[in-house]
């Protein structure tokens, strides 16, 4: 929960340096910005799979749920990263492993979510 907090407290320092730091530099400003956008749209998501993890009623849904806060973190700083690298002219390559992990830890959290919908109490 910790990083979580770490990752929306980056979304937020981007998105001011984005409005404030960049004025003059369009393509910097826009990737600055979407990458606070994606930081701070993921970090609850990251903080809810670590609060659910060990509530669930299925062990199974709740690895699957703390396996998708791992790729919501993870897929969170290679992308955001990435698009920070790029708008300082760095390499941006891990973007697309970034964004894939993102979108996996979002269907690990809708797996987990189920199973833990679907399990027995007893399980």
């Amino acid at each position: 929960m910790a990083l979580a907090a770490l990752l929306g407290a980056a979304g937020v320092a981007a998105g001011a340096h984005a409005a404030h730091g960049l004025a003059g530099v369009e393509r910097a400003r826009d990737l600055v910005r979407l990458a606070s956008q994606y930081a701070l749209l993921h970090a609850p998501a990251v903080i809810l799979a670590a609060l659910l993890a060990d509530r669930l009623r299925s062990a199974w849904a709740g690895r699957f749920v703390w396996l998708a806060g791992l790729a919501l973190l993870v897929g969170a700083l290679l992308f955001c990263g990435s698009l920070l690298a790029l708008a300082f002219d760095g390499p941006g390559s891990l973007a697309p492993l970034g964004g894939s992990l993102l979108l996996l830890g979002w269907l690990l959290l809708a797996l987990g979510g189920l199973g833990g919908l679907l399990a027995p109490a007893s399980e």
